[in-house]
C-alpha cells in the first residue's frame, strides 16, 4: 500500500510539473510569437484582411505647409513564399484637399530570376497603370515587400502584450532605414535605375499573435529627398488592424497580374 501510494504521489507531482511546464512555454511567450511571425513569413501561404487608415502628408521643396491626403478601408494582402510573390487588393475612401474621393488598388510584386518585378492598377483617385521588372540587389530590394517585412521583425524589440478578438497579442518595436532608387519607367527604352532619390525611415509597431499572424501594425515613415531642392519630404502615418485571415494564397489574382506584364513585355 504505501509502496503504491508513493507511486501515486510521484505520478501527481510528474503530471503538475509537466503542465505547469508546458505553461509556462506556451503562456507569456513573446519570442515564440515573433519566431512563428518569421516562419509564417518564409514558409506558408498567407491571406490576412485588414482595416487600414493612414495620413500621407508631402511637403514641397522650400515649404512647411503640406499637402495632406488621408485614406481609410480595406486591404487584402495575400503572399506565397513558394513563388516569392505578394498581392494586395485594396478598396476605401480619399480625402484630398477636403473632398472625398473613392479610391481602389490592385498591386503584386514577386521575383523572377534575378528581377523583382511589379504591377499597380490604380482606379481612383487617379487610374494608372504600373509595370516594370528591375535588377534585384541591395540596392532595390526593400522595394519587396518580403524584406521590408522581414527586416522588420529581424530589428523588432518586446514592448508589452495586446489583444486581437479576446487572444493575447505581443507587441514589438522595430525601426529600419533604406535608400530609395529613383526609377523611369520608358517602354521603349526599358526602365532605368538612376541615382538615389531619398532616404526612407519607417518606425513600426507590430503586435503579433501567439501563432506568428500579425494582428495590427502601425507605420510612421519618412522620406527625406537626397536632393531637398528638386523633390518632396514625405510623411506617412499608416495603421492595419486585422480583421481575418487563413493560409492561402490568392494565385487567381497573381496570375490575372503576371499575365498583364507578359503583356507589356511582348507588346
Amino acid at each position: 500500500m504505501r509502496t503504491s501510494l508513493i507511486i501515486a504521489v510521484v505520478l501527481i507531482v510528474l503530471v503538475i510539473a509537466i503542465a505547469a511546464t508546458y505553461l509556462l512555454m506556451n503562456q507569456n511567450n513573446p519570442e515564440k510569437a515573433l519566431l512563428n511571425a518569421r516562419k509564417l513569413l518564409l514558409s506558408n501561404n498567407f491571406t490576412g484582411t485588414y482595416d487600414i487608415s493612414s495620413i500621407v502628408k508631402t511637403y514641397p521643396p522650400g515649404s512647411s505647409t503640406p499637402r495632406v491626403v488621408q485614406s481609410s478601408g480595406v486591404v487584402i494582402i495575400s503572399r506565397s513564399p513558394a513563388l516569392n510573390a505578394t498581392v494586395a487588393n485594396s478598396t476605401g475612401i480619399s480625402f484630398i484637399n477636403g473632398k472625398s474621393v473613392s479610391s481602389s488598388v490592385i498591386n503584386a510584386y514577386w521575383l523572377s530570376d534575378d528581377k523583382l518585378c511589379q504591377v499597380l492598377i490604380a482606379y481612383a483617385p487617379s487610374s494608372g497603370i504600373i509595370k516594370y521588372c528591375i535588377p534585384y540587389n541591395n540596392y532595390t530590394r526593400y522595394r519587396f515587400p518580403f524584406y521590408i517585412t522581414k527586416e522588420l521583425l529581424s530589428n523588432a524589440t518586446y514592448v508589452g502584450e495586446g489583444s486581437w478578438n479576446g487572444k493575447t497579442t505581443y507587441c514589438f518595436v522595430s525601426k529600419i532605414m533604406a535608400i530609395e532608387p529613383s526609377i523611369t519607367i520608358s517602354p521603349p527604352n526599358g526602365t532605368i535605375i538612376g541615382p538615389p532619390w531619398s532616404v526612407i525611415t519607417t518606425n513600426a509597431t507590430i503586435c503579433i499573435l501567439g501563432n506568428g499572424v500579425i494582428a495590427s501594425l502601425i507605420e510612421y515613415t519618412y522620406a527625406v529627398p537626397t536632393q531637398p531642392s528638386l523633390s518632396a519630404t514625405t510623411v506617412t502615418i499608416t495603421n492595419e488592424t486585422l480583421i481575418s485571415y487563413s493560409l492561402t494564397f490568392n494565385q487567381q489574382l497573381f496570375n490575372q497580374l503576371m499575365q498583364l506584364m507578359n503583356k507589356t513585355e511582348q507588346g
